[in-house]
């Protein structure tokens, strides 16, 4: 296999390499590591050591962070080879400071640890300035990044991408031209956000950012201490606000509106942006937590999220987050009700001059009440179609998967019993049965699309698992050991699908909000 450009390799001896790219990681980018020459299927088990020498916790693939098991051990990321014998993983770097790292191997009964290097990004040509903490200047095309000195620089560059990317999303969902991108102010601690927010004359309460449209240096405040889909998140969230003030000019929003609007599209526009998983499960906690409330009959009247006064003095932190919640279904209510324009049509109707009921009742042909009443009884029956496929699917899936279960119990239970030559062939003949039974049941259902390549590695894991208890039974059947040694050499294939496959469904359900 050919060495890709821009990586580092090191050898690690009896035929193992390591590669590192890109060649010189950045401290706050991403840094991929793949791993080659092993046995095929061989796990490995990985840690990655800070520069001040204490073990790091990962970012895994739906941009959570994994840190301590009980007991206070950081939990080693554990891999598996494929049956070239190799595997691969990122190392989701936003976090990680400048200096050397350390990841250290431990696979085939061998330990290997390597030092890398982590930069920081020199952009050359910063503005310096004071606006309550330091901060650092980066002009781009079309508006400026500043960041605090605990901001890593290369942050600066994403943030910039990202809003002009945005810009484009935002433009085709609103079908007007956007103007110019805000510039963005960014730092890295709560105390320095409270002390920038201070000298920008804004009093932030519990807020992790806020958008300004008005006196000196208008734009966007963050808090950047998030990972990556957080960050954008609140990025998007507060350039929603940007766009709704563009059109609405001096016009008072309902905060249900406005705020609808920045969480809808905070997670909608990350639909296609790296690690879309971590959008989703945002999606579906919120849409999760909104229904609950509407069933529970604890939702807000909508007159009481009407006021950015009475919405900020909020205290309550299942408070706070409910009018989030309810504010992004309401969205979800007049898009999958009354199209998708409709939320940016009410919005233009308040930049005219009209009253927020007049304007409702002009777009979807609701009294404010009416209005009300339809969200709640939609809101109480709502389905999102994703879940309810993923429920039917899973729930055949997990029956499947409980069979397996009984067959591995059930060898387990005969390789400790000691059964007569005929017991062990009728024993192997029954787990064989079920073996087949269970790759017929996952050949009967029709996965949906998203679940597409969790059926297959289902189906090739239980193809496997049929042919591994088949040779076992064969062996007993004929004591030929070449039955028995080929069922011995797909035991390490048979652990590390089964491993993976848990893995896969379990992370699908975590993504979903199922049980």
């Amino acid at each position: 296999m050919p060495i890709p450009k821009n990586t580092t390799v090191f050898d690690l001896g009896e035929g193992v390499t390591l590669l590192i790219s890109p060649e010189q990681p950045i401290a706050g980018r991403n840094v991929v590591f793949n791993l080659r020459g092993l046995p095929s299927w061989e796990k490995v088990d990985v840690t990655f050591t800070e520069p001040s020498g204490k073990r790091a916790g990962w970012i895994d693939q739906n941009d959570q962070l994994t840190l301590l098991q009980e007991g206070g051990e950081v939990i080693t990321g554990v891999n598996y080879a494929n049956s070239a014998g190799t595997t691969d993983w990122t190392r989701f770097g936003i976090q990680d400071v400048a200096g050397t790292w350390r990841v250290t191997l431990d696979f085939d009964g061998r330990k290997e640890s390597i030092a890398y290097q982590l930069q920081e990004l020199k952009i050359p040509g910063l503005q310096s300035f004071s606006l309550g903490p330091h901060m650092n200047g980066l002009h781009g095309p079309e508006a400026g990044v500043f960041f605090s000195d605990d901001v890593h620089p290369a942050l600066a560059v994403q943030v910039q991408d990202r809003l002009e990317v945005a810009s484009a999303q935002m433009e085709e969902a609103t079908g007007e031209p956007m103007g110019p991108v805000p510039d963005v102010y960014m730092v890295g601690n709560r105390v320095t956000l409270d002390t920038l927010s201070q000298a920008t004359l804004v009093n932030l309460g519990w807020q992790g950012g806020y958008y300004r449209s008005f006196s000196f240096k208008p734009g966007i405040y963050i808090l950047a201490d998030k990972l990556r889909t957080g960050l954008e998140r609140v990025l998007v969230h507060e350039y929603v606000h940007h766009v709704v003030d563009g059109i609405t000019g001096d016009e008072t929003v309902p905060n249900w509106l406005n705020e609808g609007l920045a969480e809808f599209y905070e997670t909608d526009l990350g639909r296609e942006r790296p690690r879309p998983n971590a959008f989703a499960l945002h999606r579906f906690r919120t849409a999760d937590n909104a229904k609950l409330a509407a069933q529970s009959e604890t939702l807000f009247p909508l007159a009481e999220l009407e006021s950015n006064r009475e919405w900020n003095e909020r205290s309550e932190p299942d408070r706070i987050r409910l009018q989030y919640d309810q504010s992004y279904m309401i969205i979800r209510f007049m898009n999958e009700t009354f199209g998708e324009s409709s939320p940016f049509d009410a919005l233009r109707e308040i930049a005219s001059g009209a009253e927020l009921a007049e304007a409702l009742n002009s777009v979807v042909g609701l009294t404010y009440e009416d209005f009300e009443a339809r969200f709640v009884d939609w809101i109480s029956k709502w389905e999102d179609p994703v879940t309810t496929e993923a429920t039917d699917y899973f729930q055949v899936l997990d029956q499947i998967m409980e069979l397996r279960g009984s067959i591995s119990e059930r060898r387990r239970t005969i390789i400790q019993q000691s059964l007569s030559d005929t017991e062990n062939v009728a024993a192997y003949t029954g787990l064989v049965t079920d073996a087949q039974e269970a790759v017929k049941r996952l050949a009967s259902i029709t996965p949906p699309p998203i679940f597409e390549n969790i059926h297959a590695d289902a189906t090739v894991f239980f193809d496997l698992n049929a042919r591994w208890i088949t040779l076992e039974l064969e062996y007993w059947k004929t004591f030929d050991g070449t039955h028995q040694n080929k069922a011995n050499g797909l035991l390490p294939e048979v652990n590390a699908r089964t491993a993976l496959l848990f893995r896969g469904i379990s992370d699908s359900k975590w993504v979903l909000n199922l049980p």
